[in-house]
């Protein structure tokens, strides 16, 4: 039904101008529908503008309405003579006309009314996110998604793993799904953990346009979720909170008439959350002992007794250097646990279970103690050496009878060089300790450094050696080389004097005997060995046949050697001429140096 906009005459729906009053019909022209217009279940606020028209709109109807029922319509008289005339405007007409516009405004203006009245869907964002804890606990992770069945899939399904690390195993684990399969369980998981606002079921039950539903859905779908953790960044665990920010497309909510309540709420995870994460020591039940004594320890270790789940995470070796240097009481032995996987992010999987130790947890020093103390000896205190031949053909033995008893029995040297020694050579002498004497040494309450098993001594100057030459600091003693006083007191009484020369008369004392000047002559023999002729020229004074007597003697030794600062003879007799006065000796000297 439409009616005249300017009379308020009835039209048909498709007149464009009045049949009463002749007036164009505008777009102004409205259909009111006979359906009453319910009132919104909640009041809205009306603008301002809206009110006011409407106000204006209803107090001229009841002007107009008023002034008709003061002057009702009476039709006037038409003259037969004339062609028809256009009646006037019936005052009825216009009253009705009048009505059926304040219809038309009220229409429009409850449409405007419904339009503004529609209820805004108050919503919970906390209901619009789905919160995923994942991995061990202490060391979880956390997958915050809008949950939408097409949203979570798509950020699910990552299996390289960029967005968020690990959440693809774990949904295989949780799914019981072998990862060479595509993870059919987990699609039931993302419809199960679907939001009901999602699904049309609950959240639109006032909202009776389709397209706002469809709009406003689309508005949830585009949600931007952060997350605050206080630092912890991805290492959570039972018991710790998370807060979670929710952010929307504030026009797309305006447009849907939807508010979101709870854009920043707080999760708690809980055991449901994460997986089960043991601590574990990976030295559980390790063994070591130490038994014997310091310096020769027996050292037993057995990585077979530590526990078998835990030994299923690891393999385990030692520091050798460690090792092989502890020998006493108080040195420390490094064991390594080496984990099979990587412990950088802080847990181990073993058969789809979580393990975790510490850093510092992967070694065990160990103290070596419980070992008997031994007193410590040296090799080499009160070694002594004897000699055989002369320098430059020396031979050099061990004399032990000056080392500690312990050691005599149980320690043999070895000389680096032995034979045709000279002055000033150095050898090397090597402590050789077998492992029963070892244990024999150790047992009699001794030990030894095994870094001093050598020790160096070289031949010193009074090492037996042969002259070839007069030297400081040797004693040159003709007395203890010829001994000419002892040979000449023994024919004293008798008629002679040492060689059996005949002393002119019995002798009856040896007044004195002085030792004049002395000659070194040294050469080589055919063999290269060194060889020396010792002149020593004595002057003897002596009684015989009543009468003082005087005699020169040039005594000859050969190959004199030194030996501890000592000259001394190489043995045999020394050879002795006599001469009447000094000057002959010195002579015969002469001849030997000038030949």
């Amino acid at each position: 039904m439409k009616f005249c906009n300017q009379c308020g005459a009835e039209l048909e729906d498709d007149m464009l101008f009045c049949a009463s009053c002749g007036a164009k019909q505008t777009d102004l022209t409205q259909v009111v529908e006979e359906t009453p217009v319910e009132a919104p279940e909640t009041p809205v606020e009306i603008p301002a503008e809206v009110s006011e028209a409407a106000a204006e709109t209803v107090a001229a109807v009841e002007s107009a309405a008023a002034e008709a029922e003061a002057n009702p319509f009476e039709p006037e008289p038409v003259a037969v003579t004339e062609p028809p005339v256009p009646p006037k405007k019936s005052k009825k007409g216009l009253l009705i006309g009048i009505i059926a516009a304040a219809a038309a405004v009220i229409a429009v203006v409850a449409g405007i009314l419904v339009f503004f009245n529609l209820k805004k869907e108050t919503i919970d964002a906390s209901k619009l996110v789905k919160v995923v804890g994942y991995g061990p606990d202490g060391y979880g992770k956390v997958a915050v998604l809008v949950a939408n069945e097409k949203t979570m899939h798509s950020a699910l399904y990552d299996p390289d793993e960029e967005a968020f690390p690990g959440l693809w195993s774990y949904l295989y684990d949780m799914t019981g799904q072998d990862e060479e399969t595509y993870p059919e369980g987990v699609l039931s998981w993302i419809s199960s953990n679907t939001s009901d606002y999602f699904r049309g079921t609950k959240a639109w039950k006032s909202l009776s346009n389709e397209d706002k539903i469809s709009e406003a859905k689309s508005a949830l779908k585009k949600l931007k979720v952060s997350v605050e953790d206080d630092g912890k960044n991805g290492n959570y665990g039972v018991g710790d909170t998370i807060t979670i920010i929710v952010k929307a497309d504030e026009d797309d909510l305006k447009k849907a008439h939807v508010k979101l309540t709870g854009t920043k709420f707080e999760y708690t995870f809980t055991e449901e959350d994460f997986a089960p994460c043991k601590k574990v020591d990976p030295f559980q039940g390790f063994t070591c002992t130490f038994e014997g004594y310091e310096g020769n320890p027996e050292i037993k270790y057995d990585f077979e007794t530590i526990d078998a789940e835990v030994k299923n995470l690891f393999y385990y070796s030692l520091d050798y250097d460690q090792y092989y240097d502890a020998k006493n009481n108080g040195d420390v032995i490094t064991f390594i646990a080496n984990p099979y996987g990587d412990l950088s992010k802080g847990y181990l999987i073993r058969d789809g279970k979580y393990y975790t130790c510490t850093e510092d947890q992967l070694k065990k020093a160990v103290t070596v103690s419980g070992l008997k103390e031994l007193k410590n000896i040296d090799l080499f205190e009160g070694i002594q050496f004897t000699y055989s031949g002369y320098a430059p053909s020396l031979g050099l033995e061990v004399d032990k009878s000056g080392l500690h008893e312990a050691i005599r029995d149980h320690i043999e040297y070895r000389l680096s060089k032995s034979s045709k020694l000279n002055i000033g050579e150095t050898i090397t002498i090597t402590a050789r300790v077998g492992y029963s004497d070892k244990k024999a040494l150790n047992e009699a309450g001794y030990t030894f450094d095994e870094e001093k098993m050598t020790f160096e001594y070289t031949i010193p100057a009074n090492a037996p050696h042969i002259l070839t030459a007069f030297e400081d600091g040797i004693n040159y003693n003709p007395e203890e080389l010829f001994g000419l006083r002892t040979e000449f007191e023994q024919f004293v009484g008798t008629q002679y004097i040492p060689g059996y020369i005949d002393a002119g008369g019995e002798v009856s004392a040896i007044n004195d005997i002085q030792y004049l000047s002395k000659e070194l002559f040294a050469a080589t023999d055919e063999y290269g060995n060194a060889r020396n002729e010792f002149w020593q020229v004595a002057k003897v004074d002596f009684t015989a046949g009543g009468a003082a007597k005087t005699i020169y003697l040039l005594c000859k030794a050969y190959d004199v050697y030194a030996d501890q600062n000592n000259a001394l003879q190489k043995g045999g007799n020394f050879e002795g001429i006599y001469y009447a006065t000094e000057e002959e000796v010195n002579n015969e000297i002469q001849k030997k140096k000038n030949p």
